[in-house]
C-alpha cells in the first residue's frame, strides 16, 4: 500500500529530550534528529525517481536503518520509502521497520498501517502488532487489534516499546549512561488542539495505559486505549499547554508586562500560565560559562504563551539563550490587602545534568492550589565548566538555580505566590540540585522546605572532583593546544555552541566510556573568583557532615527499582559474553568514592564481598538479573541517598524518607503522579490514588512543612531512627529502607573508607 507524503513534525520530533528513561546510540540520535526536512523530502523523491525498490536500489535501502543512512532520511521519509516496499520483501520491510521504531518516542499511524500491512510471521508485527490494541470511541470493540483498513482518529498515536537497541556501558560502580532519545516537545503537532499525552501508567499485570488530547480550555478525554504486556517505564512525550484561544492574562513585574493565558484542569481548577519569563541575562559571548547575570527590562508587553528555548544541550539540542522560568499560578492578586498568598513550588528538572529542560506542566498539583514553577537552567559544558586560573568558577547551572530563587523571591508575590513559603523539588538530577542547594551557603534564605527525589548530591554520577583536565582536551580536539586556562576559556567563548556540543559529545574514548560512570562536566568543587559568590565550598559528603548546611525540612526517598534502568539492554542481557565480562571484572561494583585503586588489595577485597552478598555463590547472569538490578539500584541511588538521610537527621528532626513501590517502579517514576497526571480519571484505580497520595503529600509538604494525606502517618527520621514511607496503593510506614543492604555498605564504607553511612 502507498502513503501520501507530508511532513510530520511528530515523526521527526524536533525539540527537548530527556536523559532519565531510554539511551539510544548516540549517533542514530544525532543523525536522525538534525536533518532538514527539504533535505528529507529530497532523498525521498531521489529514491521514487530511482524506480522505488527494486533490485538496482535494494541495496541502498537495506541500508537505510543503518547510521550513515539515518543522516539522510527523518522518520517521515522514512515511512515513506519504506511503504514502498512490496510485500515479497517482509523481511526487509519489517527489519527497517523495527529500526526505524527504536529511534521513535512517537509513532505516525502510517507505521500502525504498515505493521499492519506485514505478515503475522515477521518479527515487527510479533513486537508490535500482536503487543498493540487499539481500540477508540469509533464504534470498534475494546482490544481488537488494528487493521490495515482501519482509520485511526488521531493523528499520532503514542506506544510504549522496549528499545532493544539502547547502549550502555558497564563501568567501575555502573553503567555509562549514552545518549537519550527525545522525550517531550512542545512542537510534537502542528495543531494545538491534537496534542497528544501519554499517560506512563502500567502495573506488572497488563493494565491499561491511556492515551488522550487536549481541548482550548479543559482536557477533553479522548478514550484510545493501548494494553501492552510489556515493561513500559515512564514516559511523556508532549505536554499540553491548551489552544492559543486560552483567555488571555497580564501581570506587571519590574522587568515589564507579561501577557500569560488562562486555562481549566479536568478537574475544573482555573489556573494562568506565564512561560519564557527571563530570570537572568542571556549567557551568550563573554558571559558563556559565567555566574549568571540579572534580567534585562523589555517595552511594551511581553508574549508569555509558549515555552521557550531548552539549554544547549547533549545531542546539539537547545540555545544558550535560554534562562527562563515558567509560572503556573492558581490565583492572581485583586489588589485587595487580604488576598492570601499562596506556597510555591519550584521544580528543578532531571537529565543527569547534561540534558533536560523546564516545560513542565503542573498536573493536579495546581488543583491543590499551590503554584508550580519549573526552571531552564544551563547544563553539560555550559553549565559546569570549571577552570582554574581563569573566569570559569564552575557550577553556572547550579548559580542559574540560585538566580531563579533569587528571582522567584523578588517577584512571585506579583503572581499569588509566597516568597516566604518557597519550596525546591526536583527528580533525578533535579533530585540531586535540590541537595546541593540544602548544603550551599549561597541558596540560604531562598527556600524554605525541599525534596529530593531519586537523585542526591551524594549519588556518584551527581559530581566530579575536577573538570579541568577534560576542558583542556576539549580546547585540543578543538585545534587550540596551551597551558593556559584563560586563554582556553576565551577561545572555548569563541567557538559556535553546536560545535562546542558536538565536540563534547565525542570527548571520551573508547576506553573512557567503557571506564567512566558520568559525564565530564558535572557539579563540581570551585574555584573561587573575585566578584563571584561560590556555591560548593567542599565535597558534598563533607559540608554535610559538618552540619553547616540549610536546616530545613526535607524530603527524600527512591523508587524500589531504580537500577533496572541502567542494567543493559535486552540485546547486552541475553548475550553470555556480557555477564562473562562482568564476571571477568567484578571491581565495577566497586564505588569510586571509596577511593580504592583497580586491582589493589582493597578493591578486589570489596569487589569478593559485594559478589558474595549479592550472588553468594551463584554467577552473575540472566538467571540472576533482579540482583544485579538491586545492587545498580544501591550503587547508583540507595546508598547516596540513605547516607543523606542519615546525616541530615543528626542535625534536622525534619526529614523524610520514602520508598516508590506502585506499578513500575523504575527511575523516577513517583514523578509521574505528580506533575504528569492531568488525565488520571476515577476514584479508585491505582493511579487515581497514587495521583491523590503523592500530590495531597507534597502539597501539605508546601504549605506546613509536615507531609500530611488521610490515614498517612509518615514520621521523621531521628538520627537513630529511620522510618520509611512505602508509597504504595496501600501504604506502609517501615522501618529503614533495605536495612540488610544498607547495613552491608555501612560496613564496607567504616572498613575502608574514611567516612561512614552510620548504621
Amino acid at each position: 500500500m502507498a502513503i501520501e507524503f507530508r511532513k510530520f513534525k511528530g515523526a521527526q520530533l524536533v525539540g527537548t529530550h530527556n536523559t532519565d528513561p531510554w539511551y539510544i546510540d548516540r549517533h542514530l540520535y544525532k543523525t536522525w534528529f538534525s536533518v532538514p526536512e527539504a533535505q528529507n523530502t529530497a532523498v525521498a523523491q531521489e529514491f521514487l525517481s530511482n524506480g522505488g525498490y527494486n533490485e538496482a536500489t535494494k541495496s541502498s535501502t537495506a541500508g537505510l536503518s543503518s547510521s550513515a543512512a539515518t543522516a539522510k532520511l527523518s522518520s517521515s521519509a522514512m515511512l515513506f520509502v519504506v511503504s514502498q516496499f512490496p510485500l515479497s520483501v517482509a523481511y526487509e520491510k519489517s527489519f527497517f521497520l523495527k529500526n526505524l521504531a527504536n529511534g521513535l518516542n512517537v509513532i505516525p499511524r502510517q507505521f500502525l498501517e504498515l505493521v499492519a500491512s506485514l505478515p503475522d510471521t515477521s518479527e515487527v508485527k510479533e513486537v508490535f502488532g500482536d503487543q498493540l490494541n487499539l481500540s477508540w470511541d469509533l464504534g470498534l470493540k475494546p482490544g481488537r487489534p488494528v487493521q490495515k483498513s482501519d482509520t485511526l482518529p488521531l493523528d499520532f498515536v503514542l506506544l510504549d516499546k522496549s528499545f532493544s537497541s539502547h547502549s550502555h556501558r558497564l563501568v567501575q560502580g555502573g553503567p555509562r549512561k549514552s545518549s537519550p532519545p527525545p522525550i517531550s516537545s512542545r512542537r510534537i503537532t502542528p495543531n494545538w488542539r491534537k496534542s497528544i499525552l501519554f499517560h506512563p501508567y502500567c502495573d506488572m499485570k497488563n493494565e491499561s495505559i491511556r492515551l488522550w488530547t487536549s481541548s482550548s480550555l479543559a482536557h477533553s478525554l479522548c478514550r484510545n486505549m493501548v494494553k501492552l504486556p510489556v515493561r513500559v517505564t515512564t514516559m511523556i512525550v508532549e505536554q499540553v499547554l491548551g489552544s492559543q484561544d486560552d483567555p488571555q492574562v497580564t501581570v506587571t513585574i519590574p522587568q515589564g508586562t507579561l501577557r500569560g493565558a488562562s486555562q481549566t484542569t479536568v478537574s475544573g481548577t482555573v489556573y494562568h500560565r506565564f512561560l519564557e519569563i527571563p530570570y537572568a541575562k542571556p549567557p551568550v559571548g563573554n558571559l558563556r560559562f559565567r555566574s549568571p547575570q540579572p534580567p534585562e527590562n523589555w517595552n511594551g508587553t511581553r508574549d508569555a504563551l509558549e515555552f521557550g528555548s531548552n539549554c544547549r544541550q547533549e545531542g546539539g539540542i537547545g540555545e544558550e539563550d535560554c534562562l527562563f522560568i515558567n509560572i503556573f499560578t492558581p490565583q492572581l492578586p485583586n489588589n485587595s490587602a487580604d488576598t492570601e498568598l499562596l506556597p510555591v513550588m519550584v521544580w528543578f528538572h532531571w537529565g543527569a545534568f547534561v540534558t533536560g529542560n523546564g516545560d513542565i506542566t503542573p498536573g493536579h498539583l495546581i488543583d491543590k492550589r499551590v503554584l508550580f514553577v519549573p526552571v531552564n537552567y544551563r547544563v553539560n559544558v555550559f553549565g559546569f565548566l570549571s577552570l582554574q586560573g581563569a573566569n570559569v568558577s564552575g557550577n553556572a547551572g547550579l548559580k542559574d538555580q540560585v538566580a531563579a530563587l533569587r528571582w522567584v523571591k523578588n517577584n512571585i508575590a506579583l503572581f499569588g505566590g509566597d516568597p516566604d513559603s518557597v519550596t525546591i523539588f526536583g527528580g533525578s538530577a533535579g533530585g540531586a540540585s535540590v541537595h546541593y542547594h540544602v548544603l550551599s551557603p549561597l541558596s540560604s534564605g531562598l527556600f524554605h522546605r525541599a525534596i529530593s527525589e531519586s537523585g542526591s548530591a551524594l549519588n556518584p554520577w551527581a559530581f566530579t572532583p575536577d573538570t579541568q583536565s577534560y576542558a583542556f582536551r576539549l580546547g585540543s580536539n578543538l585545534g587550540l593546544e596551551t597551558d593556559s586556562a584563560q586563554e582556553l576559556a576565551d577561545f572555548l567563548r569563541t567557538v559556535p555552541g553546536d560545535q562546542l556540543s558536538e565536540a563534547v559529545d565525542t570527548l571520551l574514548t573508547k576506553e573512557e566510556t567503557v571506564k567512566l560512570l558520568t559525564y565530564p562536566f558535572l557539579p563540581t568543587l570551585e574555584y573561587p573568583l573575585e566578584g563571584e559568590s561560590v556555591f560548593l565550598t567542599d565535597y558534598p559528603y563533607n559540608v554535610a557532615t559538618s552540619g553547616t548546611f540549610n536546616k530545613v525540612p526535607y524530603i527524600t526517598g527512591i523508587c524500589l527499582l531504580e537500577g533496572h534502568q541502567f542494567i543493559g539492554s535486552d540485546e547486552d542481557l541475553a548475550n553470555s559474553s556480557f555477564w562473562e565480562a562482568i564476571m571477568d571484572n567484578l571491581e565495577q561494583v566497586v564505588p569510586t568514592d571509596l577511593g580504592l585503586p583497580a586491582g589493589s588489595p582493597g578493591s578486589i577485597e570489596v569487589a569478593n564481598k559485594v559478589k558474595e552478598f549479592y550472588f553468594g555463590y551463584e554467577d552473575i547472569s540472566l538467571e540472576t538479573k533482579s540482583k544485579w538490578i538491586d545492587l545498580q539500584t544501591d550503587l547508583l541511588f540507595a546508598i547516596g541517598t540513605q547516607t543523606t538521610i542519615h546525616i541530615q537527621s543528626k542535625f534536622s528532626n525534619a526529614t523524610y524518607n520514602y520508598q516508590f513501590v506502585f506499578g513500575t517502579p523504575y527511575h523516577i517514576a513517583e514523578v509521574y503522579y505528580l506533575i504528569y497526571n492531568e488525565a488520571v480519571e476515577g476514584v479508585n484505580t491505582g493511579p487515581a490514588i497514587m495521583s491523590r497520595l503523592m500530590t495531597d503529600l507534597w502539597s501539605s509538604f508546601a504549605k506546613t512543612g509536615i507531609p500530611s494525606a488521610t490515614n498517612v502517618t509518615w514520621l521523621p527520621a531521628s538520627g537513630s531512627s529511620y522510618p520509611y514511607l512505602k508509597l504504595d496503593t496501600e501504604h506502609q510506614l517501615l522501618n529503614k529502607v533495605e536495612k540488610d543492604r544498607i547495613d552491608f555498605w555501612a560496613g564496607i564504607y567504616k572498613d575502608y573508607y574514611n567516612g561512614s553511612i552510620d548504621g
